[in-house]
């Protein structure tokens, strides 16, 4: 128990008797309650140590994600860029491919008119 309490409570407990007895009742008191206070005390020292390292791990987990969400971020990227390549060679085929069978078709007629 911290001196200033025992100084304050003394002042109040007054003399003789009446202050014998009110010190013998929180002394005893204080005793019975003084493992509790140690219990609890440990208890949070070892629930403060669980929350730091909980902290600890959703710090590390938080730089994980951010680093996981920039890639994603990339690999997005790079899927639209190359999304607009296949477009674009897709546009390119079908183009080809009119062509291909105008240019067959001027062919054949080319050819009949040989014949």
């Amino acid at each position: 128990m911290s001196t200033k309490i025992e100084k304050k409570l003394k002042d109040l407990a007054g003399k003789g008797n009446v202050r014998e007895l009110l010190e013998t009742l929180i002394s005893n008191y204080y005793l019975q309650e003084a493992p509790k206070i140690k219990e609890l005390k440990d208890h949070n020292k070892e629930l403060q140590s669980m929350l730091s390292l909980e902290k600890k791990d959703n710090l590390e987990l938080k730089q994980s994600n951010k680093e996981l969400n920039k890639k994603v971020e990339t690999q997005d990227s790079e899927i639209a860029n190359l999304e607009d390549k296949l477009k674009s060679l897709e546009q390119h085929y079908t183009y080809l491919s009119r062509d291909l069978g105008r240019l067959k078709q001027e062919y054949d007629t080319l050819k009949e008119n040989k014949n």
